[in-house]
């Protein structure tokens, strides 16, 4: 009967059972109470050590790095992080991930807490709702927060040269952006810059707002006299951007994220590149056109219309070779948009006025722009006496070119006056004139001989004793007429009696005056016989 019962089970076993339970379950809430597991990918793990490194966000720690090795490729390196469960949210697909270490840049120093405590991973929560578990972990930390107001902007430029991520955006003097980020595009052969524009200060950029660099120090040297000009130490280090209307510009419309501007490498260069509607000539020159450069101004009457745009132009015509026929070719522009006016007329209205000043006798010259420097510009100038070059209107006719005739001027011109006078000179019988001349000088050497041998004789130095005798018997003759001598009186006595002699024929003289025959006649009236008869 004993055989028949059922074995039981021992409660011995009860423990170790319950004992898996407990574990399991603590198990559970170990896993489930730490968070998501995430990876992120870094170009160099300098100063992060698995188990060791936090992760923070605004200096509160939100994970550790569990384990650090290497991608398959050995390009970089894997994080595992280890994110709080509170944490969660922030892990979204705009959120960024930057090393916190010490840093000396251009924007100053900053990471110096982590000298003693170490290295740490700062998270920036983004505000997209589609949730990741691989992020990329930046260089540098970001310049310009997601949750900052403002405007950001894309520039490009074609320049040589480059600024560097983290310059300032000035207006006027202030501070009112940042640049973000600057990179190369190998396509478009472009620089692009990522702008950033501080709130209020975005409501200045419109639609005509242009931007240029602008370097920390500017001296320029013009009619004006010198300009010298220095921004904050900062621009003087890294340059910066600056924005604005050229003069007379009026403001465009509200511009949205993420527009694209031209970025200008100066100021200068805005107005240059922003004319539309513009007329090409051709100059040709037969002097020398040492500093004149592409971009030099051509004037008319002082003031800018245009500029040159290519030296020498040797595009005249399709499938033709330029030979230099003694003349240089220049390409210019006459720009009609630097005049803005309500009525600035088309292309075609100004063809016809230039076309009007080139029968008056417009001609193009050189013309000396800045001593100093020796830069030169074009002058446009009308001289209706001028004579056109016909070697210049045979070359335009035969390449069907438009050209503004040129001519000499400036030093060129003075040149070839010193040139011409020089060459007059040289004609001149100058050998001929020097022999008269030395004839001349002989001859007059010689009378200076005999002059002085006059001088030395004997009988030439008693003329002056003789003189003196002949002046000292002219003074005595001269005292023989004093005023006390009886010459003098006898003279007077004389003169007087003379006086009154003059004085008792005056009657008589009168009388001889009005009546000649007086002398013959006596002074009567006689009367007419015929009269009495009658």
């Amino acid at each position: 009967m004993l055989e028949n019962q059922p074995e039981r089970i021992s409660k011995v076993w009860l423990v170790p059972v319950l004992a898996l339970m407990i574990g399991a379950w603590m198990l559970y809430q170990h896993i489930s109470s730490q968070g998501p597991l995430i990876r992120l990918e870094i170009s160099n793990a300098e100063g992060l050590e698995a188990g060791k490194t936090k992760v923070k966000s605004l200096s509160v720690e939100i994970g550790v790095v569990e384990d650090i090795e290497l991608s398959d490729d050995y390009s970089k390196a894997i994080l595992s992080v280890r994110i709080d469960p509170h944490a969660d949210k922030m892990l979204v697909e705009d959120s960024v991930f930057w090393v916190v270490k010490p840093r000396v840049g251009k924007t100053g120093v900053s990471g110096l807490g982590t000298l003693f405590s170490g290295a740490y991973l700062e998270l920036k929560p983004g505000s997209s709702n589609k949730k990741v578990s691989k992020f990329q972990v930046m260089e540098n930390p970001p310049l310009i927060s997601s949750d900052t107001q403002g405007l950001r902007l894309r520039l490009t430029n074609n320049a040589s040269k480059a600024l560097s991520d983290g310059a300032p955006i000035n207006f006027r003097g202030f501070e009112v952006g940042r640049i973000e980020t600057v990179s190369y595009d190998i396509e478009s052969r472009q620089t692009q810059y990522d702008i950033f524009i501080f709130s209020p200060y975005d409501a200045l950029v419109t639609s005509n707002t242009r931007f240029w660099m602008k370097p920390g120090v500017s001296l320029s040297l013009d009619a004006k006299g010198i300009q010298f000009e220095m921004d904050s130490l900062e621009s003087v280090i890294t340059g910066g951007i600056t924005f604005g209307l050229p003069t007379g510009w009026e403001p465009g419309e509200r511009i949205t994220q993420n527009s694209q501007f031209y970025l200008f490498t100066d100021e200068a260069t805005i107005l240059t590149e922003s004319y539309d509607n513009y007329l090409e000539y051709v100059l040709f020159f037969d002097e020398s056109i040492a500093g004149l450069n592409v971009g030099s101004p051509v004037q008319f009457k002082g003031i800018q219309v245009g500029q040159v745009k290519e030296i020498p132009y040797l595009k005249l015509a399709p499938n033709y070779q330029y030979e230099f026929q003694d003349m240089i070719p220049v390409l210019i522009r006459i720009e009609f948009d630097r005049w803005r006016t309500a009525n600035n007329g088309d292309v075609e209205y100004w063809s016809k006025v230039i076309d009007r000043m080139l029968n008056r006798g417009l001609h193009a010259r050189l013309k000396t722009a800045n001593l100093l420097t020796g830069a030169r510009l074009i002058d446009l100038t009308v001289q209706e006496d001028a004579v056109n070059d016909p070697d210049q209107l045979k070359l335009a006719q035969q390449l069907k070119v438009k050209i503004i005739p040129t001519m000499k001027g400036g030093f060129d011109q003075l040149e070839q006056k010193v040139s011409q006078l020089l060459d007059k000179i040289n004609n001149l019988e100058i050998e001929t004139t020097i022999h008269n001349a030395n004839a001349l000088l002989k001859t007059t050497e010689q009378s200076m001989r005999a002059i002085d041998q006059i001088m030395t004789n004997e009988d030439t130095q008693g003329l002056p004793k003789e003189f003196n005798n002949t002046l000292a018997q002219a003074n005595e003759t001269l005292r023989s007429y004093s005023k006390d001598s009886q010459l003098h009186k006898d003279l007077s006595q004389t003169v007087r009696a003379l006086e009154q002699s003059l004085r008792e024929l005056q009657p008589f003289l009168r009388k001889i005056s009005a009546k000649p025959n007086a002398i013959i006649f006596d002074g009567k009236t006689q009367r007419d016989p015929r009269l009495e008869n009658k």
